[in-house]
């Protein structure tokens, strides 16, 4: 999955790409204020330059799956595999991933 969120002079957006894949997880920032965007909508904040949090009930909204039992269940065995890792936030509701910078 990738949280791709794309800021321009005109506003911003957030989508979420290929939401089936819950092996990797990562942020997509592409133009000016991107980063700014992420708590702006609700998505999630910077932890580093390299890393972000994003809300699990983000991933939520942006996938738009909710009633599909087949992607609910492999969201939570990704949440699951998050949480060995360490890469939950303390309280479960954001997951860490790395950021990448959308090519010009």
């Amino acid at each position: 999955m990738i949280v791709c969120v794309q800021n321009s002079t005109d506003g911003s957006d957030v989508t979420l790409l290929d939401a089936d894949d819950f092996h990797h997880f990562s942020v997509r920032l592409a133009g000016p204020g991107a980063t700014e965007a992420l708590p702006a909508h609700g998505i999630g904040r910077l932890i580093n330059p390299a890393e972000a949090f994003v809300t699990v009930a983000a991933v939520r909204r942006l996938a738009g799956r909710d009633a599909d039992a087949s992607w609910n269940e492999g969201f939570a065995a990704m949440l699951r595999y998050a949480q060995s890792r360490g890469w939950l936030s303390d309280d479960g509701s954001e997951i860490r991933a790395h950021l990448e910078s959308a090519a010009p």
